[in-house]
């Protein structure tokens, strides 16, 4: 067994006891159907690999791998009867007792272990994984941590740190956890299909994409390898590519859900609803509370032209989720598209009643007030001129200028690994959108959250509080999300809302020219109008503004905005971020 490398334990950091989410909110295609899912993977029990093993350890060992933790362990009591400190016997009757429930003895057994034996990097490996199924991450650091110094060249250690890390949502870490594992050996399947999840995680389709595929060369039996795989290729538009993939996974393991979900979804983005109500109702069949499975056949049924039966799929899915905010939604739209705009007033205001300040619902039911004529009301509810706040960032010091700021947040967007062409998920088209930029612990990004928290306090300053639903639910505490996107030629964002959070905002780092002064407002941001794919006649009437270098926009999440099509030469780049509550 190899000694400290401290060289190559500490390429990882420790993390934090907390950890910043690395997700954008999915904030882009409000009340289409619900996305795509991914296989992860889970942490491995390590074998005993000393090569003076006992055959009674060996025995209490391939009792435990059949599934016979009691034998194992009795085994294991045996041999410590005649010498307590035996730290083989120790490990597995640790694991023994894991196995079956025990887990303060688990764990016991298992730190008894290593007081005899500190070197003992299996069972440090051991008790992480138990510290991790137990959700003390910190622990569980710890002992992966305290295996990576014993033994820097110890692959489980490495791997169920990444596993960990991935947990807790420390992605960036976990990629170098996984890096190590493919420097020690390339062809280790595993490690490539959970740098897969990391990646896919982080928004960085591509590189996952690479991933996954290499993964695939080494075990090209893996389903789950093929269900990530085709995940990912539906983010990235290639619809016809996942179907292939999926369909693989679908021969490897014909009942696997999760395939059969993310090909439904390939088969609806290419408007074969048949094919995707199919199997989105064997997935029914089999699990009757899939309320995902359920609103997307729902979906399904309302773009083929049944109302009827889509107004009772959408009831079904808000009896599997009375919580599931998008199902109400589109039972609203859906009463619309019947001639019942009173019915859909009442869906909005029964949500509302329990959830007052839901970003999808407020929304829509501005559309509904509009489509009863009640146009004072809906402006009351959506009132740009009170809630929508222009400034001019506050720059942070050390910059100088709003030049000089905006000249480094360009690069760093633009160098972001996470940048992706047009992912389904958000609204971007056209252009390019990045994950999470709050990755990093400094950087321009972190000089701009600091700014941007103060015109947060100054915006909760500025409003004069009264029974607005918007205002009656003010956070005590927010976290914030930070995403860039780089617009070319004819980039846009469709009409979208900001579902997880309660005020939204843009800061513009750099326009084009050529959409400076334009009469056809191109490239300007458009407040107030819905989704297209909604049932509303009422035309609405936007508030536009003008994007300019250093312009800030505050907003409520609930407000509905796009951007029209730039045209000319030139990209625009903004930042776009999230005050999501966390109270």
């Amino acid at each position: 067994m190899k000694k400290t490398n401290k060289n190559k334990a500490s390429k990882i950091k420790r993390h934090e006891k907390t950890s910043r989410s690395s997700l954008t909110p999915l904030n882009s295609l409000p009340n289409r159907f619900v996305q795509g899912e991914i296989c992860f993977s889970k942490n491995l029990m390590v074998k005993p690999t000393s090569s003076n093993l006992g055959s009674n350890i060996k025995s209490a060992f391939t009792e435990l791998e059949k599934g016979n933790p009691q034998r194992a362990f009795d085994i294991c009591r045996g041999l410590l009867a005649s010498n307590p400190q035996n730290s083989q016997a120790l490990n597995i009757a640790g694991l023994a007792s894991f196995r079956v429930g025990l887990l303060d003895d688990a764990i016991d057994l298992l730190q008894t272990a290593i007081f005899y034996s500190p070197d003992f990097v299996e069972v440090q490996i051991n008790l992480g994984n138990i510290y991790s199924y137990l959700e003390r991450f910190e622990e569980a650091s710890e002992s992966y941590q305290q295996a990576i110094e014993i033994d820097a060249n110890n692959i489980s250690a490495f791997y169920n740190y990444g596993i960990l890390l991935n947990r807790i949502e420390n992605y960036e870490e976990a990629i170098k956890a996984f890096e190590e594992v493919i420097d020690l050996d390339k062809n280790d399947f595993l490690a490539w299909h959970s740098l897969g999840n990391t990646y896919r995680s982080l928004e960085r389709f591509e590189d996952a994409n690479r991933a996954y595929e290499i993964a695939l060369n080494l075990n090209p039996m893996s389903a789950e390898s093929w269900v990530n795989l085709g995940a990912v290729l539906n983010e990235l538009g290639d619809f016809k590519g996942a179907i292939l993939r999926l369909q693989k996974a679908l021969e490897i393991d014909s009942h696997l859900t999760i395939a059969k979900y993310n090909l439904a979804i390939a088969f609806q983005e290419r408007n074969k609803f048949k094919k995707a109500n199919k199997l989105y109702e064997e997935i029914l069949n089999s699990d009757p509370q899939n309320a995902a499975a359920a609103m997307n056949l729902a979906f399904s049924l309302q773009k083929m032209g049944n109302p009827k039966d889509a107004l009772t799929a959408f009831e079904r899915v808000i009896e599997i989720d009375p919580n599931f905010s998008k199902a109400y939604v589109n039972l609203a739209d859906v009463k619309l598209e019947l001639g019942d705009p009173l019915g859909a007033l009442s869906v909005c205001d029964g949500f509302l009643s329990q959830h007052p300040s839901n970003p999808d619902l407020l929304a829509f039911k501005t559309i509904v007030l509009r489509e009863l004529g009640e146009n004072k009301k809906a402006k009351k509810l959506m009132n740009f001129e009170r809630f929508l706040h222009i400034s001019k960032l506050k720059i942070p010091n050390g910059y100088g200028s709003a030049f000089n700021f905006n000249k480094v947040l360009k690069k760093h967007i633009k160098s972001h690994p996470t940048l992706t062409k047009s992912p389904q998920s958000h609204a971007t088209r056209e252009g390019f959108h990045s994950g999470e930029l709050l990755t990093d612990s400094n950087g321009p990004i972190r000089e701009l959250e600091k700014a941007l928290r103060l015109h947060y306090d100054n915006y909760l300053a500025s409003l004069d509080v009264d029974d607005h639903p918007f205002l009656r639910s003010v956070p005590k505490k927010i976290k914030l999300s930070i995403w860039g996107v780089v617009m070319e030629e004819n980039g846009f964002q469709l009409p979208h809302l900001h579902p997880s959070s309660w005020l939204s905002g843009v800061y513009y780092v750099q326009t084009a020219k050529s959409i400076q002064g334009q009469s056809r407002k191109s490239g300007w941001i458009a407040f107030g109008s819905p989704p297209k794919h909604f049932n509303c006649n009422h035309k609405f009437k936007s508030k536009y503004v003008e994007p300019y270098e250093g312009l800030l926009l505050l907003f409520p999440s609930f407000f509905y905005h796009h951007t029209i099509p730039a045209v000319g030469d030139g990209e625009r780049i903004s930042i776009a971020f999230d005050f999501i509550r966390t109270d």
